[in-house]
């Protein structure tokens, strides 16, 4: 069992990139204690010319689903956003994963 797990992404001022593909995988019976957690901050402008994709998943891909013993969230904050292709986030426990807390998206432009 992993006690906590965070993925948290910072960056001070503009990021642009091709494409953003960010989550944590605790599929097949894994287990997070607490966290669970994915963030994506820039201080400036987010720029992405492709698809954003950014969550957590715990679900059961064959072996059992995983577990995540506390909140989850998926959090995305940016003083600007553009993408230029999908923009996903998410939280999946499809077929038998599971969350003990609660599960969130915020996604936020700030000034």
């Amino acid at each position: 069992m992993v006690l906590a797990e965070t993925l948290r992404i910072e960056i001070g001022g503009n990021l642009t990139a091709a494409y953003v593909d960010t989550f944590v995988n605790n599929r097949n019976g894994g287990s997070i204690g607490s966290g669970g957690n994915v963030s994506l901050f820039s201080g400036g402008a987010l720029t992405i010319s492709s698809d954003v994709s950014v969550g957590i998943s715990t679900r059961n891909d064959g072996t059992g689903g995983g577990m995540i013993g506390s909140n989850a969230t998926v959090d995305i904050s940016a003083a600007s956003v553009l993408v230029g292709g999908g923009f996903t986030t998410f939280v999946s426990t499809a077929a038998g994963g599971s969350i003990a807390g609660n599960a969130s998206q915020h996604r936020q432009r700030h000034r």
